[in-house]
């Protein structure tokens, strides 16, 4: 152990924080850090220093990394935890990863979700996030609503900082209609419309059309409307295909008439009108 009190570092973490200037309280007052040794050379690993750090440096940075965060997640109370203890690996490493970047100010987009990188999709752990989120956004309405089961304002801001981050994180990762209602909704409730346009502006290029059609037939209309004028900006070409689906089929018209009508488009106005003389000749047969 050092004088500080934190387990001693290995050499190459050593020669990092050495040469790391060191952010004045005021700096990091302003940019949210945790004054802790620990985090800070936590973020000296996402700033360019990886390639010196040994496999032993590396392990013992991402064991600092999260036992500072379940740290963290235990003063939110037991159910929280448990559902943190529940989540696959993987999914805890890619909460631990956005809070630790988020903390060391890297560049973010207008709405403050970290930009899109190009990953796999994983199911699994959109699930996971998905199931995170909805338990944090319960414990902070039960702590505004409850005095027995408050936090303190540390705790609270701590909170609100982790449910931005799996925010941020599961609009990045989601591909499924389910995960962007539960978004859409709760952007909605806090009248945040500038992640409602966010959001709905990254629907065409993150969900599968037929995501969409799912979405738009969601019970909240006002999720619907989003997700209708994302099926209006859908390639005439992909929505046809969907004209042979008996479930997307209603969703995929709606569209194409939006297309024809309020966009002017003359290849939708085309199949409009094809699907109506077909229709008649049904009728008449």
């Amino acid at each position: 152990m050092s004088k500080s009190g934190l387990p001693k570092l290995p050499d190459a973490c050593a020669r990092i924080v050495r040469r790391a200037p060191t952010p004045s309280p005021e700096t990091g007052r302003a940019k949210g850090w945790g004054f802790r040794r620990s985090s800070f050379l936590v973020n000296s690993l996402y700033s360019g220093n990886r390639a010196e750090l040994s496999e032993a440096a590396r392990a013992h940075l991402e064991q600092t990394m999260n036992d500072n965060t379940t740290s963290t997640i235990q003063a939110f109370g037991e159910r929280i935890m448990n559902v943190w203890r529940e989540l696959r690996p993987a999914t805890r490493s890619l909460v631990e990863r956005a809070l630790i970047a988020n903390a060391a100010a890297q560049p973010q987009t207008k709405t403050g979700v970290a930009k899109r990188r190009m990953t796999p999709y994983d199911a699994p752990a959109e699930a996971d996030l998905s199931r995170l989120l909805r338990a944090l956004d319960e414990r902070l309405a039960e702590s505004v609503a409850r005095r027995e089961n408050a936090l303190d304002p540390q705790q609270r801001e701590d909170l609100r900082r982790m449910i931005r981050t799996c925010a941020g994180v599961l609009q990045t990762a989601a591909q499924s209609a389910e995960s962007f209602a539960q978004l859409l909704q709760r952007a909605l409730f806090a009248h945040d419309y500038a992640q409602v346009d966010a959001l709905a502006d990254s629907l065409p290029t993150q969900l599968s059309p037929t995501e969409i059609c799912e979405l738009a037939r969601h019970t909240d209309r006002r999720v619907r409307a989003v997700a209708c004028e994302a099926l209006a900006q859908v390639p005439v070409s992909l929505l046809v295909e969907l004209l042979a689906d008996p479930v997307d089929a209603e969703q995929a018209r709606a569209a194409l008439h939006a297309q024809a009508h309020d966009y002017g488009s003359e290849e939708a106005r085309w199949v409009i009108e094809a699907l109506s003389i077909t229709d008649d000749d049904l009728i008449e047969d």
